[in-house]
């Protein structure tokens, strides 16, 4: 294998917690973290993660992507005061997919201090997979964990009639 497809993408910080890279392809990406919520001293800085496809092109499969996907995760958690939350959800019918991708740029961290949480939801109206990832020296860890599990049962559920 070409050592070439193990390297990340150059990435460029445009904003904190914000980059962009662009692919041999030429598909520009958008990688970053939106504050879920107020900080707060019992839970520190929790984000929601996404990803996006700015020039929203199809393109070939691209390993380099979840190399540097996964760079930029390891840089964001090496403040291990933070923490990210992931959706993915059905408005493309491709949830579980990208679900199982960001369970292979997972594995595929640096910091295997970093331990995942996944969660799914399934009603009649949508289906949700949602991931925790929060760095094991976190000193909120524990409230960020009860926390991400106050979201999932009060925030994605559907209130009976």
């Amino acid at each position: 294998m070409d050592t070439k497809q193990l390297q990340p993408y150059n990435y460029q910080a445009i904003a904190p917690n914000d980059f962009t890279f662009t692919t041999k392809h030429g598909v520009n990406y958008r990688a970053y973290f939106l504050p879920y919520g107020e900080y707060t001293p019992q839970y520190g800085s929790i984000y929601i993660f996404n990803l996006s496809n700015i020039n929203e092109e199809t393109h070939p499969v691209d390993i380099r992507i979840s190399h540097t996907v996964a760079a930029i995760l390891s840089d964001f958690f090496e403040e291990e005061e933070n923490s990210a939350v992931i959706m993915c959800d059905n408005s493309d019918s491709k949830e579980f997919k990208r679900f199982k991708l960001f369970d292979r740029w997972y594995k595929k961290l640096k910091d295997k201090d970093v331990m995942k949480l996944d969660s799914a939801i399934e009603t009649d109206y949508y289906s949700l997979y949602i991931s925790l990832f929060v760095h094991n020296n976190n000193p909120w860890k524990n409230n960020v964990i009860k926390e991400y599990y106050r979201m999932i049962s009060e925030e994605f559920t559907i209130p009976e009639d």
